[in-house]
């Protein structure tokens, strides 16, 4: 009976990973809610699936579960974990994955009180676009405190590690090269591969070894034994030409949906509150713009403020020639 499987193989788990724009999602929603022995289905992938599990689709990517800005985030809304946090908060692995546990061992908090629910067998569905999410998921070694101590790999200590990056992670230290240098002391190897323009990978590099005392380098070496023995895993790969027509279209149908409107809205009513709460002040937005961390990091966002900001300004004058500049460099930074 269930009562006697352990909980963390009661679950048939399934991993989609890909970039994006690769077909991930209509995958992964054929595959959680499909019917494997459907007859109007000739995928192959189905074949895998046993029919008689509950299926569940759940979020695997940091942007979509905040809940704003749905159409820049191309959030699904039949996806678990989507749309969990306020646009202030910052989405971290050790939260996803709390969460993601309490759906996989069929435990909730209600009231303050944790409540499990009956158990059943599930297939469970994990799709996104924060491939490191997963391997957190997977890896039983991640989070383990003591790694680095006994393998004698760690160039500081936490707390020292903390205390020198304050500035850092309270966002008011931002010079790109002065990040990438601290980088490079706790990673060489990733600080080696990533320019020190390219903010986003840096400060997630950064964040990763903060929360996981883990080099960011070292993020795809899976332990030998998985957290969970029911696994199967789909990579998505796409042709290069293809994929970037796809995005391509993709932005433009994201244009039509709404884009921009949900853009503005989001300029003028929430980024104000957001930048207040982490004390991010009107110089450094002049002299900086916007930080490169949390909702702030959802693809394009950054691309086209310039056309958000003139249509916020009413400079109905400078619209034609920004947007023509930035919706381009939205599509191509995807």
């Amino acid at each position: 009976s269930s009562e006697n499987v352990s909980p963390v193989h009661r679950h048939h788990l399934i991993i989609i990973l890909g970039p994006t724009a690769s077909g991930k999602s209509s995958l992964a929603s054929r595959l959680a809610f499909q019917h494997p022995h459907s007859s109007n289905t000739n995928d192959s992938a189905l074949s895998l699936l046993k029919p008689h599990l509950s299926p569940m689709l759940i979020n695997a990517d940091s942007q979509q579960m905040y809940n704003a800005l749905p159409i820049a985030t191309n959030r699904d809304t039949k996806v678990s974990l989507g749309a969990v946090l306020e646009t202030h908060q910052e989405a971290s692995v050790l939260d996803w994955m709390r969460m993601v546990l309490d759906i996989l061992h069929g435990e909730q908090i209600q009231d303050g009180n944790v409540q499990r629910e009956q158990t059943f067998r599930r297939r469970i569905v994990l799709v996104g676009g924060t491939d490191y999410y997963l391997h957190y998921l997977l890896n039983p070694q991640e989070g383990d405190n003591s790694e680095h101590q006994k393998n004698g790999q760690e160039s500081c200590s936490v707390s020292d590690f903390y205390e020198k990056l304050q500035d850092f992670l309270n966002g008011t230290l931002t010079e790109p090269q002065i990040v990438h240098n601290l980088l490079r002391e706790v990673d060489p190897e990733y600080a080696a591969r990533v320019h020190p323009k390219d903010e986003r990978k840096v400060d997630k590099a950064l964040r990763y070894f903060i929360h996981n005392k883990r080099k960011y380098s070292q993020r795809n070496a899976l332990s030998k034994h998985l957290r969970y023995s029911n696994v199967i895993l789909f990579r998505v790969s796409c042709n290069v030409s293809l994929l970037d027509e796809r995005i391509e279209k993709r932005v433009d149908q994201m244009v039509h949906q709404g884009l921009i409107e949900e853009l503005v809205t989001f300029r003028r009513h929430q980024e104000p509150e957001i930048l207040k709460k982490w004390h991010y002040s009107d110089k450094e937005l002049r002299e900086k713009g916007v930080p490169s961390r949390g909702i702030f990091q959802c693809i394009g966002y950054k691309e086209m403020r310039p056309y958000i900001d003139a249509l916020v300004r009413h400079q109905e004058e400078q619209v034609p020639n920004t947007e023509g500049e930035c919706i381009p460099s939205a599509s191509t930074i995807s």
